[in-house]
């Protein structure tokens, strides 16, 4: 899983490098393109493709526009030496939504990446969203997934290749549990539906689950009146930046507090292998819509980490205790 902004184009560049190792077949690469890497920005790219001004918003430093979508895919495949490209994304493709038009400007890039596919530069391509299903339906930042694929069926027919949706989902995000486009809208059956894959971002909370675990446990503390040891050292702890995600935080920490959830604690019977990452790995287990897990790994002992948590087998109990925690972690979010 890659991006054209992940590490300034380097990320796709190392690509190049595993596919001289590796078998092409035997990988799935997923690529996106509409967050502007500087390099992009560096070369004037934009402007010698003569976008749309009304399609690129400097001030967040993306661009949908069909001609630079366009040039995205050939510019991966370049620098990955690649003959196609299994997933082609949008990225954060929520932010055309702050603009006028904003739902025909996503549709008119993913007619791009349809063409795209037409020429088999890429199998499939979709949506890859940061707040897109973490918002509530007044919020213009709200991806509407159906509408989308409503729109694709009509202008597409129903042979359209939209398969895959990535997007932000742990103990620490579990906003998407709750995600609804209308009142009796179900994610899961609409995945099935579709046959949509869906690939979890964020997986293990970009790595901050340990600072999780110390705001769970300062944040259980506030009703009882006894002062906590630490007087010296500096918190391990962390905050989003925005006021909603902020606010989701605080909601979420709540619903640790109200229902006496201690996460680096959870008496689970595969505990006694694990810590607080094989936790989440093992509680994104349990959510049946994931098709797979993105996780972003710095060391080989991580890797063989995550691998043996994954295969891990749940019993029976402890899949409904975890469904039981899900269920009363995701209030309200």
């Amino acid at each position: 899983d890659t991006a054209q902004r992940y590490r300034n184009g380097r990320s796709e560049r190392l690509i190049k490098e595993v596919l001289k190792k590796k078998v092409r077949q035997n990988l799935i690469i997923i690529s996106k393109a509409g967050l502007l890497p500087n390099y992009i920005k560096k070369n004037n790219i934009l402007k010698k493709l003569s976008v749309k001004k009304s399609n690129c918003f400097p001030e967040m430093d993306f661009c949908i526009d069909p001609k630079y979508i366009n040039w995205s895919v050939e510019n991966s495949l370049k620098l990955m030496n690649t003959n196609y490209i299994d997933f082609y994304l949008l990225h954060n493709p929520e932010i055309a939504l702050l603009h006028k038009n904003g739902y025909k400007k996503i549709i008119d890039a993913l007619k791009t990446l349809e063409k795209k596919r037409k020429e088999k530069k890429i199998l499939y391509y979709g949506v890859a969203t940061w707040n897109g299903f973490r918002r509530f339906g007044k919020n213009n930042r709200q991806l509407n997934i159906e509408k989308i694929l409503q729109n694709l069926k009509k202008n597409l027919d129903r042979d359209h290749g939209f398969r895959c949706i990535e997007a932000p989902i742990s103990i620490g995000m579990p906003d998407i549990l709750n995600f609804k486009t209308s009142k009796n809208f179900n994610f899961e059956k609409f995945l099935t539906q579709n046959k949509i894959n869906f690939f979890s971002s964020a997986s293990l909370y970009e790595g901050k689950l340990k600072q999780l675990v110390e705001l769970n446990k300062i944040y259980n503390s506030i009703l009882v009146n006894k002062d906590l040891s630490n007087e010296t050292k500096k918190a391990n702890v962390s905050f989003p930046l925005s006021e909603n995600s902020l606010r989701r935080l605080f909601i979420l920490l709540e619903n640790f507090r109200r229902n006496k959830i201690i996460i680096d604690n959870i008496k689970l019977s595969f505990l006694k292998f694990t810590n607080i990452f094989g936790v989440n790995i093992n509680f994104l287990k349990c959510v049946p819509f994931i098709s797979s897990s993105l996780i972003g790994m710095e060391e080989k002992k991580f890797v063989s980490f995550n691998l043996k948590e994954f295969a891990y087998k749940l019993k029976l109990k402890d899949k409904n205790k975890i469904k039981s925690i899900w269920k009363k972690i995701k209030v309200n979010l």
